[in-house]
This record gives structure tokens, sequence and C-alpha cells, in this order.
């Protein structure tokens, strides 16, 4: 059992991660018309988070009473719609909360701050679902701590938690889920931890179409599982959570199926995508290794913190500071893995690398270099990160300095957020008068 100081701690973890996101979520504008300056300055009907427009249409029509969504890629309003892909999970919730606070309208201008709160609560469970992952990892309350803070502050995330879509759903189920994918694989697990994460698997699946990344990770805490008991085969002992996971979201599966005839939906997302820069197109202008530095460059920046439509950055000497500290990190975890081989680390990798794979292979069709694509595998690249950092031979930093820096970086970030936006929204006025 956890400390008491400790449950306490990641409680303040919890808090703080609240406290971020909601001041992200009064300053950026909701379904406001400016000018994206990383475009050329582009018209945009939304300057906000994004693809926020979008994904509070889809709750509106269930606040309608409408039903579900049909995905149309053909749709001449394709751009109010283009989320109707989505598993529903999510946009229920979210209708649900929206009667709960007394919104009608979840299109209305005003409706912003009272609908993105919602997020605000499930990024702050899923600061809990960091500590518990990285306390299972090594049954030591400082490791998880560690996860929390990293994963919990880090600014890309607390803005997510900040506005509305189903990105901070996904994260905190697929963080529950690799939480107890850890503690099946340790000395102390429980009879239903493998349950448990295929339960957080099927709803992540629910939630985004990217939940699937968690399957390879639950089969293989399952194995490993089972060779601590091998009174069960493996495979029998796996078969029971991976069939809960794909029941949970069977249901979508087949009426996507019926619909699109695929069951993920994704070749008709695809064809609603073509307007998007094309990868063969930056690798024509810059060569392959341009493309993929720019593609790298761009990732790491955005999983640290790229605002706006991929159009207010930070200072690069912070992005420069952040790879530093997550390289030492990393270069400290490879060193402790000559002493200690917790199995979930392996999961948590696992885990980790079908995300990045599946971020690898949208970047090899289309040039979308955004970090909070990754972020659904948080708890991974947190517990990596941590184990490294509160190693009994090399600490690189007291919990206080690192919640500290990534505390300053979000307000670093937040103080410059009324500025940047105010330019962006002006220009299109000004654009308007003219």
């Amino acid at each position: 059992m956890a400390s008491m100081r400790a449950w306490q701690a990641a409680l303040v973890l919890a808090a703080l991660h609240a406290i971020l996101a909601a001041g992200y979520a009064l300053l950026t504008p909701y379904r406001t018309a400016g000018r994206v300056l990383m475009q050329g300055n582009a018209p945009a009907l939304d300057i906000g988070a994004p693809d926020e427009r979008q994904h509070a249409n889809y709750v509106q029509r269930l606040l309608e009473g409408s039903g579900l969504p049909v995905f149309n890629p053909e749709d001449p309003n394709l751009y109010e719609s283009y989320q109707s892909h989505q598993p529903p999970l999510y946009y229920a919730l979210a209708a649900g909360w929206s009667r709960l606070v007394g919104l009608a309208s979840a299109v209305d201008p005003e409706a912003g701050f009272r609908l993105r709160l919602l997020n605000v609560l499930i990024g702050s469970l899923g600061v809990w679902g960091l500590f518990l992952a990285g306390r299972w990892l090594t049954m030591d309350d400082r490791t998880g701590l560690m996860a929390a803070a990293i994963g919990g502050l880090l600014p890309m995330g607390c803005a997510l938690s900040g506005a509305v879509s189903n990105d901070p759903l996904l994260i905190a189920l697929c963080t529950f889920s690799l939480a107890f994918q850890i503690r099946a694989t340790s000395e102390r697990a429980g009879r239903y931890d493998l349950w448990w994460a295929a339960l957080f698997a099927g709803l992540a699946m629910l939630t985004k179409t990217s939940g699937v990344a968690l399957l390879p990770g639950l089969a293989l805490a399952a194995w490993w599982s089972g060779r601590r008991r091998p009174e069960k085969r493996g495979w029998l002992r796996a078969l029971g959570p991976a069939l809960l996971a794909v029941a949970v979201v069977l249901p979508w599966w087949i009426r996507n199926s019926l619909l699109y005839g695929d069951p993920l939906a994704a070749r008709a997302f695809q064809q609603a995508f073509t307007g998007a820069m094309q990868a063969s197109q930056g690798m024509e202008r810059v060569g392959v290794a341009g493309y993929w530095l720019e593609v790298v460059k761009g990732t790491w920046c955005s999983f640290v913190g790229v605002f706006g439509y991929w159009d207010i950055w930070l200072d690069p000497r912070l992005y420069a500071a952040s790879a530093l500290a997550a390289a030492l990190g990393l270069a400290a975890s490879l060193v402790r893995l000559r002493l200690e081989r917790p199995a979930g680390l392996w999961v948590a990798a696992v885990f980790g690398v079908c995300v990045l794979a599946l971020f690898v292979r949208f970047n090899l069709q289309y040039f979308q270099a955004q970090g909070r694509y990754l972020h659904p595998a948080i708890a991974a690249f947190a517990v990596w990160i941590a184990f490294g950092a509160t190693s009994p031979r090399a600490r690189l930093w007291p919990l206080g300095v690192a919640a500290l820096a990534l505390l300053a970086l979000n307000v670093h970030a937040l103080r410059s957020l009324p500025a940047e936006f105010k330019i962006r929204s002006e220009l299109e006025s000004t654009a308007k008068v003219r």
C-alpha cells in the first residue's frame, strides 16, 4: 500500500493538473474565427483548440436527440462534420455532462468553459492513473509520483484537458489499462488485474480507434502473468480478457462494417483527409531526411506544448531543455535496467511502440507532426522516464524540482496565450473591415 503522504501528494498533482487545465480552458478561445499564422495567415472559423469545433458539433447532435452521426466523406459541409466517424463514448458522456451543468447548446460561444470542465475532471483522473502505473512498476511511491508529475504536468497534456475532444478520455483509459497491465506482471498482481486492463482497453477503443494499440501490450501482460502461474496455460489466461476488450467495442465495429464496409471506418476517413498535406509533397520539397527531421522536431515540440492550430510555439530553448531532460531520464532507465528488469516496463514499451507505429504510419501518408497524437501513450513515456529519474543509484531530480520546472513551463505558456490569440483574432477583424 502507498503511504498516506504519497496518496496526498498524488492528489495534489491531480489538483495541479486540474488548475492548469482550467487555465487553458479559460484562455483558449471557443469557436472564435481568426487567422492561422503558421499557414500563411489563412482564415479559419476556429483558432482555439484543434478540432474542438467539430467535436462540439458531435456533442450538439446528441444533445438535440438526433442520434449518432453517419460519416459522409462527400458531405459539402465536411469541415463541420469530419469527426463524425469517431466512436461515441466521449460524446455520450459530454452530452450527459452538458445536461448536468445546464447547457442547452454545445455550440453556443458562451458554453465553452462549462463544456470543457468535463475534460478537466477526466484529465485529473488520468493523473491518478499515472501514479498507479509508476508505483505498481517498482512498488515505490517515488516512481509513481514522478510519473504523475511528468505525465500530469506536461503543458500539452494540460491543454488537451482544457479543450472539448475525446483525447483526454482516451488518454485516461489507456493510462488505467496500462497501469493494470503493469501490475498484472508484478509480484503483487491482483486476481482481476487483466480483466480491469481489458475493460479499460475496450472502453478506450470505444472512445477512439487508436485504443487498439493497447491490445499487443495486453497480450504480453497476459502471457507474462501466465508464466508465473504454470498451472494455467498462458494463451487460455489471455483469452478471457482479450474477448472482454473486443466485446466492449464489438457493437461499434459491427455498425462501422455495415455502414462503411470497414470496422474501423479507416477508408472513409482517408477519403475525407485527402486535402491534408501529403508526405510525398514534403519529401519532394526537402528530401526524405529533411522531411523526417521536420516530423521529429515538430512532434517533440508539440508533444511538450504547441497551442492553437499548431500555431503558438514556446521558446525553442525550452523544447531543447525538455528533450535533454527526457534523454537523461531514458539513459538512466537503461542503466537501471542492468540491475532491475520489471516486466511492466516492457509492457509499457510495447504499448508506446504501438502508438508510435500508428503515428509513423500516418506520417508516411500525411504530414501530421502533432505530438498530441502520441499522448495516449503518455503513461508509457512517464513510467520509463520516472524509472530512471528515481533510480537509487542516480536520482536525477527530486520530485519537487521536476514538478516546479513543469509548472513554470505551464505558467510561461499560459501567460503568452492571451496576446497570441488576440493577434490572430484581430487579424481576422482587420481583414473583414478591408
